[in-house]
Parts: structure tokens; C-alpha cells; sequence
């Protein structure tokens, strides 16, 4: 393969330029223009201000054309002088997205040290060090996760396996390795490479004797894959009932996303094709694409979305709706055939859909930026979908008992649709009957495995429920997952939890309803993969980026001590409240001290409410409510927060109430002041709640869980607190500080430093004066929170007289209601030049 000689020389070259950046960005944005509109550091289009090697390499290495990746060879040949001649052909390279190709990221996410570490695992393989060391450094870095192996491949093909998506599906489909999202370490990345190298030396692995070979093979079985799929109408085609999953996008910025959820529909652009039906094949349907929308690519990612949308989609299919790359928007099952409606303002393609699920979900960068993507095949990714957007309202949990005799959950498929009838083989109808005629689409299914199994198999879905036409109801279900750890009879009933539950109750019968919570503990259970310590059950885990105070650019204005004895006193209190000015970051601080608890940005496991006069117990523990049927116990957010706690553990979890004052405390905690105490924080405190239904039913909450409270100092009539909830409560007073770190971060913002002095001189100066009135003391100082945004195309006078004229002023007339010379006084200093 022509092009390793030329990638290893590139980057031996490159390593010139390892401690002095400048020239080389400099000449990449002077004679690579027209090639680097993706090379920016921010949304808004300005200029990288530092490089690491790997976003230099994938400058080639991106989805561009062929002529294109010539091209820009032949300009770095030159710069760097490369002897290697320019290679003719780039078989076995992995290609970034051509929109995202930079291993480093915006200036918003990027932390100090991120482009350092990049450059130093670049050296080390270069220099053929160990990369260890440097390699496990990324670890939680933003961006990298198996992209750093991708780069490491293109400048190390002969020892390094690149894992992009190709090479993950042939390296699990010959059990060299298993993937789970995550980034992986050295030592497991290089065990991989290990065993890859023994396979190919012996000859296992056909027409492959390198790891360039072994890439580009996995690059053609992959598109021939795709090819065949596309060409039989999807994957597992030879079932009509296979149900496949989609990620669509409403419009541009989901623009359209109002537009689906009001009309029930999901609709696509390319208005000029007309409709798409008139269109025989990908082909013809490419060059009408090409024809009304042209571009520089070969339009092969629109042609496929826009073919699909018309002819591979069916009724029943799953569909996430996105907006950018990191949030999923809602959740439906399609429900028409593809239709043509010109009657629209604009978006003429739509299907039926019924969403089921609408909210916002942030999902770290984790699905595609086609319009329309099929992953089907990508099972864990629609296992963390699916428990993310866990279904509420009136949605019911049920459990079924399958014979094997005649229904086993191996012999069918992942998505595949099963039918339940409420009648024996003898005609009779089951017990409970009255179950069957309640489940509902959109219910959610165990699927247990009788004797001689005994096991929980598989996480169903009800679709449908049906008369037939001798009077008789069915209802069909799609297996959604078959699970991890396959929970056996004899271990479900050691949990109280399960105990409960009407299958253990039940003598007989093969239908039975489920609460939540079980439904909950019991895909817990069956996720865990280590059955060795099956009592303590841990959901899927997404990735997040690791996190630690010292290394953060965006900190709370505390300093580095104060910040720490925060932490410390809500490890050893379980509970605080954080107490301040309106505007002092309260909020921003909690999340701030959650992570640092964690070692990780994990908002997973942070939960938020904001209490006001009306906010009761019934919303925040438990409580009656009215449904279509009558009433029903509800649980409220602090209730499936602590269970979700109780359900992990080994992990952290934290509550934080903002606006904490403002609700009535005792009517919201009711008799959970007592178990909120740091130390009843244990199983044996637990109680049974006032709207408990079974005197079994007891609650606590668990020793993991975190509670930070904030509270505004400044509203004079929030001023009581509750005795009972002082005594449980570590209080911290928040002060505003204007001093350096603010100072550096204004101008950071882009206010000039002079100015930037101005401001916190001013603002120093009037907080002294607040806090020294014993009318309105330090509890009514002015914040940071109305300061942390600037429009640069503002001047700094400008940007500090609107914030003046709309936000300060207005607080401090209002706080000095009756001192008008106060007022005064303040604006005065305020507005001054």
C-alpha cells in the first residue's frame, strides 16, 4: 500500500514542529484555503489558535475526494520536504467525518493540556517509545475515545490497529476483542493489537498479512454489507416483521420539530425530487440529487437517507428524533407508508408517526449527522436510547411466563414480533384475564423463561392488542434486548424488592402486572455482567468526560480551599445548603461540586428541582393522581431519584433543590426529615410512606444519595427556615468575588483589560456598601451570573450600560426600596466613567 511510506515520513517530518506551532498553522491556513473550513475553534469560524498532529494528518485523511487528499499531499510534501513520493491510492486509511475531523475540540469544551497530551502520544509512536504512559493520559479527553487509535494508525500501520467502526465489527466478529463504547486503555488496546498480529502471522485471517490489509478487507465486507442491505430493503429483510431503528433529524436545528409532534408526523426535505416514488433507484434518485442540490461529494449520504425514508422504512419501525449531535428530542413507532404532501410550506416527505416519548435528552455526541440513519444493528447504542428515554405516563409493566416448549427467546431475533393470545390450547381463558385486556402498546414486557430454564430472558415491548374476529384478544410484542445476565428464579427471590411482586405471589398463571420499580430492579439485574455480584446491579453506562476543579476552565469564582471544604462537607454532612446573593452561581456551583465528587461530568446521576409556594409533598415523594381510569399512586421526583440511587450503590448521586426557602419544607419533606440524616441513611431506618398501599411497602433513602440545597439571602420575606431542616443541613455562605480569577475571565470574554479592571473595581466597591448597611447586608450584594455574557458586537460601554439599565439597577432600586439616597449613592458609582 503506497500511502505508508509517505504517512510514517510525514510524521517524523511533523514532529519539527512539536514546540513551535505557529508556522505550521500559519502555512496550513495560507496555502490549504478552500480544504480547512472544518479547521476552526469555534461554531463561529475563527482560527485554531494552537494544532496537535493528528487534526494535521486528518486535514488528508478526511471524507474528501480522492483528488482532493492528492492534492494536499503534494502541498505538505513540499512544505515538509518528504522524500516519499505522493501516494496514488489510500486503501486501508479510516477517514475522519469530513465536518469533524479535528482530534481537539472548540475552544468551549477544550481543557488546558488536551493539545500537549495529543502531541506527546504522537511523539512517543513516532520516536517507537512506549506510549503507555501518554496513550492512558487521554482518558476522558473530549473527542477521543477510538479516534486516537485511528491516528495512531495512520503514522504506525505496522503496530497499530486503527479502531474505527469497520475494524470493531470484524475484530468482535472473530472474538479478538469486545467493545462497549468506552475509550479503551493501553493495556487492553494493546492485547488487541497482540493477538490481531498472531492471527495474521498464522495465516488465520484470509488475503491479510498486515494491519493495513486486514483494514481495507474490513472496509469492503462493511460496504459490501451495506450494499446488500440497501439493495434487499434493510437488515434481516427475509422477516417482514423485523423492526429496525432510526435516527431522523426534523430540519436543520430540529426546526421542524414542532411541525412533527403537532401533526404526528416526521417529515424530510428535497423538495425539488417531487415525489420520491416516481424514483426506481438509488441511482436515478443520486442523479436527480446531484441535478437540484448540487455539491462537491457524490451526494451518496443523501441519496441513502432520502431512498430509505421512501423505501426501507415501514410501519412499526423505531424512531429517535435528534437535534445536533448531542441531543435526542423524542421517540416514536411509524406508523404509515411513505406519502407526498406538496400542501406543506415545505417538507413534502413524510410518514405517520406516533411519538411517544417528547422531551430533550443529552446523549454526548453518541448518534450520527445524516438525516436519517439506520441502526439497527448497532444494538448497544439502542439499549442506551431506550433507557434514556425511560417511558412515563401511563405506561404499564407486565411479566410473562413462556413455556420453552413452546416459545424459546433463542430462537428468535432481536426485534423480531411475537404474538400472545388469551386462550389456552384448550380454548379457555387464562388466569387473570382482566391483564390481558389491559396491556396497551407501548407497554413494556419481562420475558421469563418456566421450568426447566427458569430464567428472565429478554426485554419485550407490547405493539399491539387485537380482537379477532370469534371475540378472542391477542397482543403482540417485539423483543427489544435479550439480556446481559440471564437473572435465574433462585436469585430473584432473595430481593425483598422482588418478594413483593405479583409472579412471586401468584401460584399460577402466565400473565402478571409489574410496578415500576420492579420492572426497574429487574432490567437492572439482568444488565449486570459480573454474576458474581449480582446483588449489586448497574445500568448501561454512557461515557463521560472526567472531571477535577484543578484542570476546569470554566470554574465557579471560589477559590481552590473554600471550593475543597465545600466537597468535604458534603461527604461527611450527606447535605448542605448553599446560601448567597441572587446571581452568586449557587447552581452552577452544586453541579460543579457533583462532579468533582464523581471525577466525572456525569449529569446522569444529578437530579434538579426548584421549589415555590405550591410545590408539595405529593410532587415530590409520592402522591395520588388522576388517570383516564380513576386514581392511581404516583411517585414523585426525590422517590424515583433515591430508588434509581439504590439501584447503583457503588455510585454517587445528588439532588439539588434550588430555591429551597421558597417551598413550604416541612409540608415537602413530610416524614422524610428524618431519613435524609446522615447517619439513618441505612436500609433498617426505612418507613412506610403516607401513600403506601402495602404496610411492606417501605422507603428510605440510601447513603449515596447527595442533597445541596441553594437559597437567595436576599428575599426578605424567605428568611425563616425551618428548624427541623437547619439541624440536617450544613449552611454555607456564598460571597461574590471580584477579584483576579473574574478579572481573567472578562477578559477571556473579550472585554479589554482596563475595562475589565473598571468592573470589578465598581463592583467591589458598591458589594462593601451593600454588606456594611445593616438594612441590607451581604446577602443582597450584586452576583456574577448577570456579567458571564458578552456580545462582541457590543462595545464594552454598551455591553456594561444594558446590563446596568435592565438587570442592576432595576435590584438595587428594588433592595433600597425605602433608602432612595442609597440608591443613589450606588448608581452613581456604578454608572460613573
Amino acid at each position: 500500500m503506497k500511502w505508508i511510506p509517505f504517512f510514517k515520513e510525514f510524521s517524523k517530518k511533523l514532529l519539527r514542529y512539536r514546540n513551535n506551532r505557529k508556522p505550521l498553522i500559519d502555512w496550513i491556513y495560507e496555502n490549504l484555503q478552500g480544504y480547512v473550513g472544518h479547521l476552526k475553534d469555534a461554531p463561529d469560524g475563527r482560527r485554531v489558535p494552537d494544532i496537535d498532529p493528528f487534526t494535521v494528518l486528518a486535514i488528508i485523511n478526511r471524507g474528501i475526494t480522492h483528488e482532493k487528499r492528492i492534492f494536499i499531499c503534494s502541498k505538505f510534501k513540499s512544505f515538509l520536504n518528504i522524500s516519499a513520493p505522493v501516494p496514488g491510492d489510500f486503501d486501508g486509511i479510516p477517514v475522519m467525518n469530513s465536518q469533524l475531523s479535528n482530534f481537539m475540540a472548540f475552544v468551549d469544551k477544550r481543557k488546558d493540556g488536551d493539545i500537549e497530551r495529543l502531541w506527546r502520544v504522537f511523539e512517543d509512536a513516532v520516536l517507537e517509545h512506549d506510549i503507555k504512559e501518554s496513550y492512558d493520559a487521554l482518558n476522558g479527553q473530549y473527542l477521543i475515545k477510538y479516534t486516537i487509535t485511528i491516528g495512531l494508525f495512520w503514522i504506525r500501520p505496522d503496530k497499530y490497529i486503527a479502531l474505527d467502526s469497520h475494524n470493531r465489527a470484524k475484530l468482535s466478529a472473530l472474538g479478538l476483542a469486545s467493545f462497549n463504547g468506552r475509550f479503551v486503555p493501553y493495556e487492553e488496546y494493546d492485547a488487541i493489537n497482540k493477538r490481531l498480529e498472531a492471527e495474521i502471522k498464522a495465516g488465520h485471517i484470509e488475503n491479510c498479512s498486515n494491519f493495513a490489509e486486514f483494514s481495507h478487507s474490513s472496509y469492503i465486507e462493511n460496504e459490501n454489507s451495506n450494499n446488500n442491505e440497501s439493495e434487499q430493503g434493510g437488515e434481516n429483510n427475509n422477516s417482514k416483521t423485523q423492526i429496525a431503528y432510526w435516527t431522523y433529524s426534523p430540519g436543520v436545528n430540529a426546526s421542524k420539530w414542532q411541525l412533527c409532534i403537532d401533526k404526528g408526523i416526521m417529515c424530510i426535505g428535497w423538495d425539488d425530487l417531487g415525489a420520491l416514488t416516481n424514483y426506481s433507484s438509488r441511482e436515478e434518485m443520486q442523479k436527480a440529487i446531484k441535478k437540484y442540490y448540487p455539491t462537491e461529494g457524490s451526494a451518496k449520504n443523501d441519496t441513502l437517507a432520502v431512498w430509505q425514508f421512501a423505501n426501507e422504512m415501514k410501519p412499526g419501525d423505531i424512531v429517535y428524533a435528534k437535534k445536533g449531535r448531542n441531543k435526542i428530542i423524542g421517540r416514536g413507532v411509524v406508523e404509515s407508508e411513505y406519502m407526498y404532501d406538496d400542501t406543506l410550506d415545505e417538507f413534502y416527505h413524510i410518514r405517520k408517526v406516533k411519538w411517544l416519548n417528547v422531551g430533550e435528552w443529552k446523549t454526548d455526541d453518541m448518534h450520527a449527522m445524516k438525516t436519517l440513519t439506520n441502526v439497527t444493528r448497532y444494538h448497544d447504542y439502542i439499549k442506551y436510547l431506550e433507557d434514556l428515554l425511560q417511558p412515563e405516563g401511563d405506561m404499564d409493566f407486565w411479566w410473562l411466563n413462556a413455556n420453552p416448549k413452546y416459545w424459546k427467546v433463542d430462537t428468535f431475533d432481536v426485534g423480531e414480533i411475537q404474538e400472545y393470545t388469551a386462550y389456552n390450547d384448550k380454548g379457555n381463558k387464562r388466569q387473570l384475564f382482566k391483564y390481558f385486556k389491559a396491556v396497551k402498546p407501548g407497554d413494556m414486557l419481562i420475558c421469563y423463561e418456566t421450568s426447566p430454564t427458569k430464567k428472565v430472558k429478554a426485554i419485550c415491548e407490547i405493539t399491539e392488542r387485537l380482537h379477532k374476529d370469534d371475540g378472542s384478544e391477542i397482543f403482540n410484542f417485539v423483543i427489544r434486548k435479550k439480556v446481559d445476565y440471564q437473572v435465574p428464579w433462585s436469585e430473584l427471590i432473595k430481593h425483598e424488592i422482588f418478594k413483593g411482586s405479583e409472579p412471586y405471589r401468584a401460584a399460577t398463571g402466565s400473565l402478571y402486572h409489574l410496578t415500576k420499580d420492579e420492572y426497574d430492579f429487574i432490567v437492572n439485574l439482568s444488565s449486570e455482567n459480573n454474576t458474581n455480584d449480582s446483588s449489586q446491579p448497574s445500568g448501561p453506562e454512557a461515557e463521560f468526560n472526567s472531571y477535577s476543579f484543578e484542570n476546569d476552565p470554566e470554574k465557579p469564582f471560589i477559590n481552590k480551599d473554600d471550593f475543597y471544604e465545600l466537597v468535604k462537607q458534603l461527604q461527611f454532612n450527606k447535605n448542605i445548603i448553599l446560601q448567597g446573593a441572587p446571581g452568586v452561581g449557587k447552581s452552577f456551583l452544586a453541579r460543579k461540586i457533583a462532579y468533582e465528587m464523581m471525577l466525572e461530568e456525569n449529569d446522569a446521576h444529578i437530579a434538579m428541582v426548584q421549589f415555590h409556594q405550591s410545590y408539595s409533598y405529593e410532587d415530590f415523594i409520592q402522591g395520588i393522581r388522576p388517570t383516564k381510569d380513576g386514581f392511581r399512586v404516583k411517585n414523585g421526583l426525590f422517590y424515583e431519584f433515591c430508588k434509581k440511587a439504590i439501584l447503583h450503590p457503588k455510585e454517587k448521586f445528588f439532588f439539588i433543590i434550588d430555591e429551597i426557602n421558597r417551598g413550604n419544607i416541612s409540608k415537602v419533606f413530610g416524614e422524610l426529615m428524618l431519613l435524609i440524616e446522615a447517619d439513618k441513611r441505612d436500609e433498617k431506618y426505612a418507613i412506610s410512606l403516607t401513600y403506601s398501599e402495602e404496610k411492606d411497602d417501605l422507603f428510605y433513602v440510601p447513603e449515596n444519595l447527595f442533597i445541596i440545597g441553594c437559597m437567595n439571602t436576599a428575599d426578605r420575606s424567605l428568611a425563616h427556615i425551618d428548624y427541623a431542616l437547619r439541624r440536617r443541613f450544613s449552611f454555607i455562605k456564598l460571597r461574590p468575588e471580584f477579584g483576579q480569577t473574574f478579572n481573567d475571565f472578562l477578559v477571556q470574554m473579550g472585554i479589554p483589560v482596563t475595562f475589565a479592571n473598571k468592573v470589578c473595581e465598581k463592583l467591589e466597591k458598591v458589594n462593601a456598601i451593600i454588606e456594611a448597611d445593616p438594612l441590607l447586608t451581604e446577602g443582597k450584594m450584586i452576583g456574577h451570573s448577570y456579567f458571564c455574557a458578552y456580545n462582541p458586537d457590543q462595545s464594552p460601554e454598551e455591553w456594561w450600560k444594558d446590563i446596568m439599565k435592565y438587570k442592576v439597577l432595576p435590584y438595587i432600586e428594588e433592595i433600597c426600596f425605602d433608602e432612595e439616597e442609597q440608591y443613589l449613592k450606588i448608581k452613581d458609582i456604578l454608572m460613573s466613567k
